[in-house]
């Protein structure tokens, strides 16, 4: 049990590494402070006792590197530290949680920022959501960009549904846009392939018509490409969105075979480097080089 780190941390004027692991603050508090001026590493992690700690509050002008772990709920952060060089930032959100972040069917379930790689990650399943909330979730989202990133890494359990409108949903947050030079999206499937129920919210009619910025976005692997008509009209988009883009890299699903749908897509853009894997044997079975390699 840790009352109050604030006396603790004024003792200790030298210290350089703080790890704070599975604590509790005492049952009348309901914050976690973190105030120290020599700090270069920090790394706490909340992600066994979320429901002790509504506030964080570090303040650590000298911090280099900060490992931070929870689970959401109504918790908020702030951090001082503009020395920062690594940072890694890892967020739960519970599944049985009423105050689920969703859009449309969607529901957000974990988003990691790594700065040591400059890697963020997101892990978004499909649920029973009866509401959307486009807005909170995009909000959600920006508040954990504590710094910029390069490299995104998208996880999607789709269980049969289309995902083309979240993508373009998610791809157009003004600070994921403008600094993304990779995509990563690896598309997760159920052993039991359930069919979209008629006027199912997952495909609404806009998605395919519509246009974002990704001008700095320069490579893309899609891992666990089906061939399904929403998959390749997603193809279509990104690669009239960014017009800087050098390689595609499509690594098709164990059920899916290369068709010459995908051919043609690719062969439109000579100037893009365009790979096709069979996912699961991990064989090359189509190439076509950029014109500038």
């Amino acid at each position: 049990m840790v009352p109050d780190l604030d006396p603790l941390l004024s003792r200790c004027p030298r210290l350089r590494t703080l790890r704070l692991g599975s604590i509790a603050v005492a049952d009348y508090r309901d914050e976690l402070r973190v105030n120290s001026a020599s700090l270069h590493e920090l790394v706490v992690d909340l992600s066994r006792n979320w429901t002790r700690h509504r506030h964080v509050n570090i303040v650590a002008p000298m911090l280099k590197q900060l490992t931070f772990s929870f689970v959401a709920s109504s918790v908020t952060i702030s951090v001082m530290a503009p020395m920062e060089e690594k940072v890694r930032w890892d967020c739960s959100y519970c599944t049985y949680d009423r105050a689920s972040i969703v859009f449309g069917l969607w529901r957000l379930e974990q988003v990691t920022l790594q700065t040591a790689e400059r890697q963020g990650q997101l892990k978004i399943c499909s649920s029973h959501a009866l509401h959307s909330e486009g807005n909170t979730f995009v909000q959600e989202i920006e508040k954990h960009m504590i710094a910029e990133f390069s490299v995104l890494e998208l996880h999607l359990i789709a269980n049969g549904h289309v995902f083309g409108a979240l993508m373009f949903h998610l791809l157009g947050v003004i600070r994921i846009c403008r600094s993304m030079q990779r995509l990563k999206v690896i598309l997760n499937r159920s052993q039991v392939k359930a069919e979209c129920p008629f006027g199912c919210p997952c495909e609404p009619s806009y998605w395919r018509s519509q246009t974002i910025s990704l001008f700095a976005l320069e490579e893309v692997e899609i891992n666990g490409f089906e061939g399904e008509d929403h998959e390749f009209d997603l193809l279509k988009l990104v690669f009239k969105c960014a017009p800087l883009l050098k390689k595609m890299t499509v690594k098709l699903s164990r059920k899916a075979s290369a068709s010459t749908k995908i051919y043609s897509i690719f062969n439109a853009y000579s100037s893009v480097e365009c790979n096709v894997y069979h996912n699961s044997r991990e064989y090359i079975v189509w190439q076509a080089l950029s014109a500038y390699s």
